[in-house]
């Protein structure tokens, strides 16, 4: 299954420039649709919260376009003004602040809740720009595919909030485009900032690794995250409980048990245990599970034609499914978070237009990949919709954790030293 195979189904093939066209193509659909949002968010509250309650089923943000992007700038003011970040802010802030520390380094750039509508206008074009660099369609139907996919509820919800994971997607990216340079340092700089303004972009280290130095850059720098983290508990604490724990949490390995803990209760047998403790275990022997298949596949050498390569499709694939799968983990709040899935795509669609035998399973991701994200707006419409919602991303883990395992697992077996590697490998085997 190789990175290159495959350009298309038959009668898809395209040359080079027909391939230019086709991205030419997405990227002008796409500005399209997102200008029209622009249009939408920046009315008035009113006609935002009948747009967004009727059509996608949640509600607008805030009285003031672009609310999350504006909540983190009027913090800068707030810091600036020397208001206490574990309190509400006069200068108008109702709650304290609710992000890692870190972020508030920004406040000596001197943005202001002043630069609201420029910066949420950086992410937009921003957002389009990355994407077109990373996608690079194959085929018509590719295009109306991500094209689908770049316009789902997920998105939507990021851009209408102009939530700062936009920009965590685009630092993200941009480590991606210096990888693909050769500039590694640079890319493993880029997730380290990344990581120490929103925690879970922290798991894109792992992608970069491809020697032994990478490993220990790597090593470094999750070392100095761990540290700030629990420099940073206090915050957190903070974080959790400001946060509304509302419905809307359903994005995670938790949604499936949060789903049955409701029906139970309504019928008057609640859970024993919480849904998190549930999830926690239930994912644990999915993992093994998952990992012991991999393994199998690696040792019987599979994998041989995965060998991670040093392509923007490859290095996008492992950052969006390391940092969906820790959101996923962890359970984080809003659908937003799936728009990581997004980097995926290209090197998804390559693999499933290859003629090895398991391009069935990227096929199957790919009508998953959609599903999830369309589904997100019916999600609370049935429970079968919920239900099926929440199955949808225990698959998606299962095909990254899988997929990853191929592609880095000898890379790691060199670089710890393969009698270690083995040795590691043989004691999960033995576990089954």
């Amino acid at each position: 299954m190789k990175t290159e195979a495959g350009a298309a189904q038959r009668g898809e093939a395209f040359t080079s420039p027909q391939r230019i066209h086709l991205r030419i193509a997405l990227a002008a659909v796409l500005t399209l649709a997102y200008a029209a949002l622009w249009t939408l968010n920046t009315r008035p509250l009113a006609f935002r919260e009948h747009f967004y309650q009727t059509y996608y089923s949640f509600p607008a943000s805030t009285p003031q376009p672009f609310g999350d992007l504006g909540y983190a700038l009027i913090w800068l003011d707030c810091v600036r003004a020397g208001a206490p970040t574990d309190q509400p802010c006069s200068l108008g802030s109702p709650i304290p602040w609710a992000y890692p520390p870190a972020w508030l380094l920004v406040a000596h750039t001197g943005l202001s809740i002043r630069d609201t509508v420029p910066m949420a206008a950086l992410f937009y074009v921003g957002l389009i720009a990355m994407v077109t660099y990373l996608y690079n369609p194959r085929s018509f139907s590719e295009v109306c595919y991500d094209a689908l996919f770049l316009v789902s509820p997920p998105f939507v919800l990021a851009l209408e909030r102009c939530n700062l994971d936009v920009l965590v997607f685009l630092m993200l990216g941009l480590a991606v485009a210096l990888a693909n340079r050769k500039a590694v340092m640079g890319a493993f700089g880029l997730v380290w900032v990344a990581a120490f303004m929103k925690m879970y972009p922290g798991a894109a280290f792992l992608a970069f690794v491809r020697k032994k130095v990478d490993v220990l850059v790597a090593g470094l720098g999750g070392l100095t995250l761990l540290a700030y983290l629990v420099a940073i508990r206090q915050q957190l604490k903070l974080i959790y409980n400001v946060i509304p724990q509302t419905e809307f949490q359903s994005f995670g390995s938790r949604e499936v048990f949060l789903i049955i803990a409701k029906k139970l209760q309504a019928m008057g047998h609640p859970m024993t245990l919480t849904p998190a403790v549930i999830a926690l275990v239930a994912q644990a022997m999915f993992t093994i599970l998952v990992a012991l298949l991999a393994f199998v596949f690696v040792r019987r050498g599979i994998d041989r034609d995965w060998e991670p390569s040093t392509d923007v499709p490859q290095y996008a694939f492992a950052v969006g499914g390391l940092v969906y799968s820790l959101c996923w983990t962890i359970g984080m709040n809003y659908n937003y978070r799936y728009i990581y899935v997004a980097m995926t795509l290209p090197q998804a669609w390559a693999w499933a237009s290859s003629k090895s035998q398991w391009r069935w399973l990227y096929r199957a991701y790919l009508l998953a990949a959609l599903a999830m994200a369309w589904l997100a707006l019916f999600q609370f419409k049935h429970p079968w919709i919920e239900i099926g919602h929440a199955l949808l991303g225990w698959f998606l883990y299962g095909v990254f954790l899988f997929t990853l395992i191929l592609l880095y697992w000898r890379v790691l077996v060199q670089n710890l030293g393969k009698e270690t590697g083995w040795r590691f490998m043989r004691r999960w085997e033995g576990a089954a």
